[in-house]
């Protein structure tokens, strides 16, 4: 909903949502102008590509191999139907519009780590999977093999190869900024080049603006998380208060309903 809220403040475009039936519900009621909802990531939908993934690309607990496999069929149905997709994780939250640095047939988002650069890179991958353009119909399924066969961090590390076969641009750092984007180790965080104009300029974050979700994340996770949704939340509260306010609204929401759909699931 928050994703959904701060898209429409700077775009008209149509939205295509894959989702469960839960989700659905509970974001139709906010009426957001054109959007498509795709009910096919049910319990019974992604129980059926559950047991698909090699050990060798699960690294953690946290992170949902079936529900990773989602976002090739989101990206595919979506770019099928419209032309062109950005695709977006649900814990993007634009504060600009999108569009204008898109400059090739595939774009993607660098982290720009701040700390252990290369290690991160090759742990990680160069690229982050939430924040993928792509006018290519044939991305879905190269994003796919590549899951199923080469990443070594589930379907982000290998986003390298996207290189051999389509014509691969990159986003600004104004873009998808994340907690891998500031440096730590000084008690909180410190965004790498903080400077007022390129606040001004930020496009977008990544983070989770709710708590929901902190309990399936370790202790180091869960702090970055954290510091993430503090930075993001002061900045929406300075220069995007109508998206503050919204945001906002969800702070109350018990953690444990998120933790009680998940052992549904």
């Amino acid at each position: 909903a928050i994703l959904l809220f701060s898209l429409r403040r700077f775009h008209s475009q149509p939205i295509y949502v894959l989702c469960d039936l839960f989700t659905k519900e509970n974001v139709k009621r906010y009426n957001f102008h054109n959007v498509v909802f795709d009910v096919d990531a049910n319990a019974k939908e992604l129980m059926e590509t559950a047991s698909s993934y090699r050990d060798e690309v699960i690294k953690n607990s946290y992170h949902r191999p079936d529900c990773i496999a989602k976002k090739m069929d989101a990206i595919e149905r979506a770019t099928f139907l419209y032309g062109n997709t950005l695709f977006l994780d649900s814990d993007i939250v634009p504060v600009g519009p999108l569009y204008s640095d898109i400059t090739h047939p595939v774009m993607v988002s660098p982290h720009y780590h701040a700390n252990n650069k290369l290690d991160n890179m090759k742990k990680y991958g160069a690229y982050n999977a939430g924040y993928v353009f792509s006018s290519e119909l044939g991305l879905a399924d190269a994003w796919r093999e590549i899951y199923l066969d080469r990443s070594l961090f589930f379907e982000q590390e290998g986003m390298i190869y996207f290189h051999e076969r389509f014509d691969v641009g990159v986003f600004p750092e104004t873009h998808n900024v994340g907690f891998w984007r500031f440096k730590l180790g000084h008690g909180s965080m410190d965004f790498e080049g903080s400077s007022a104009s390129e606040l001004r300029n930020i496009r977008s974050f990544h983070a989770h603006l709710t708590d929901s979700l902190f309990p399936r994340a370790d202790a180091g996770l869960r702090k970055v998380y954290q510091e993430m949704k503090g930075y993001v939340m002061g900045y929406l509260r300075e220069r995007q208060p109508e998206i503050y306010k919204f945001a906002n609204s969800f702070q109350r929401l018990i953690p444990t309903q998120s933790r009680d759909l998940w052992k549904k699931i």
